[in-house]
């Protein structure tokens, strides 16, 4: 089972992407839904994901990439090594 999560400031966006993982996607287990980015970098650090689904755009010109940068220190799956 690989461990993931999913980060976007839509309620509605987090509701349709988790039913079609967990319709098409048996093997991806989400252990956690934020909407923002303060609750995301908690619940990361807290959940350790594996693979996270990441919204671009979230809040107040804050973007999935500088919650990236606020968890460089995670170790999550690296799509190049297959």
């Amino acid at each position: 089972m690989l461990k993931a999560a999913i980060v976007d400031n839509e309620q509605k966006a987090i509701h349709s992407l988790r039913l079609a993982i967990e319709q098409y996607c048996p093997e991806i287990d989400i252990i956690g839904q934020w909407l923002t980015m303060s609750e995301a970098i908690k619940g990361i650090r807290q959940n350790q994901p594996e693979l996270i689904f990441l919204d671009i755009e979230l809040d107040n010109d804050v973007t999935g990439f500088d919650l990236l940068e606020k968890i460089s220190d995670r170790n999550l799956l690296d799509p190049s090594t297959g």
